[in-house]
């Protein structure tokens, strides 16, 4: 389900006594069905048995650089699913709170007030690598950075909350949003690695395919508790 509308009417209220009857106020909530389908994300590689049964160090990083492959393809699927269902963000939020010239730390501050606007608490902010090193590069009047201490770096966040770099997110573009409570990913089957001589001609040829793959599933609960959009151009 996708929650569509919910308007707050929680008040205090008096307590009814002979006379006086106090009606309590009525809260709205609306849900639509929706419909979240289960992915399969998955890719091969071929590999000759020998090579498997004899360097076992090999094996054990060709599953890893597999494993590693899936999670960045999957990261690209959920990214592009929560964009594609974000709120559209507000150019014009920035400059109602009266910043004349914005920038890309004042942009995402204003992000995170649209999406906060849902009602729904804002739990992260995910920026292209280019982009989050932009804002940890600015510098002040007098050449000193404001963000980091060279030497020590800084702690991964923007306005109390975190940020998380993805190559998933085009540069000069961000998502904001309440990843905790807008949004489930469900597990059908977790990442695996399988493998196999029962492909093509491989039992003959002493070649295995080693298969890594998974698949889930994402529902979006509030799509208005998530604001994607891009940079000003210059900020």
């Amino acid at each position: 389900i996708e929650e569509t509308l919910f308007t707050n009417a929680a008040a205090a209220v008096n307590e009814s006594q002979q006379g006086s009857v106090v009606t309590k106020p009525e809260s709205t909530l609306r849900f639509d069905k929706k419909t979240a389908n289960v992915a399969t994300v998955a890719h091969w590689i071929p590999a000759s048995r020998q090579i498997i049964a004899d360097a076992s160090q090999l094996q054990s990083y060709i599953n890893g650089r597999l494993l590693y492959g899936l999670k960045l393809a999957e990261d690209q699927d959920l990214a592009d699913a929560i964009v594609d269902a974000a709120t559209a963000y507000d150019e014009t939020l920035v400059t109602t709170l009266g910043v004349t010239s914005p920038t890309r730390i004042d942009h995402i501050r204003a992000a995170i007030l649209q999406a906060r606007q849902a009602q729904y608490p804002v739990s992260g902010v995910v920026l292209n690598p280019v982009d989050w090193a932009a804002i940890e590069l600015t510098k002040d009047s007098q050449e000193r950075y404001i963000w980091v201490s060279v030497s020590d770096g800084g702690v991964a966040r923007l306005w109390r909350v975190p940020v998380v770099e993805s190559d998933s997110i085009t540069q000069g573009e961000f998502l904001v949003g309440a990843f905790k409570m807008g949004a489930q990913i469900w597990d059908r089957e977790g990442a695996s690695i399988r493998i196999s001589e029962h492909h093509a001609s491989y039992f003959i040829q002493n070649l295995v395919a080693i298969l890594c793959e998974e698949r889930y599933a994402l529902t979006i609960y509030r799509p208005q508790a998530f604001v994607s959009g891009p940079f000003e151009s210059g900020s």
